[in-house]
């Protein structure tokens, strides 16, 4: 079997996160409500995923965890918890 060879992104990371901050940052209040490709997603609740995704992030490193309740075992099932993860309204 070969080997993987990495491909470094790092470096990528927070350029990206800047120029995701201009983008939210130039969207008009009609904007975010309009919907996405993620057919149950607005970009509103798809910034807010973002947000979560990263604070998660930072309180695991903090040492806090968050037990998953449901077992994913499928792509189904992963998108069927990031559905119930959706703000409401």
């Amino acid at each position: 079997m070969q080997q993987a060879i990495p491909i470094p992104t790092l470096h990528l990371f927070p350029v990206l996160d800047k120029l995701l901050i201009e983008l939210l940052g130039s969207l008009t209040p009609a904007d975010w409500n309009k919907p996405t490709v993620a057919r149950l997603w607005s970009v509103k609740d798809i910034a807010a995923h973002l947000l979560d995704t990263n604070m998660r992030t930072i309180s695991y490193a903090q040492g806090y965890e968050m037990a998953i309740a449901t077992q994913i075992n499928s792509y189904q099932d992963l998108v069927a918890y990031l559905n119930e993860l959706k703000l409401p309204g």
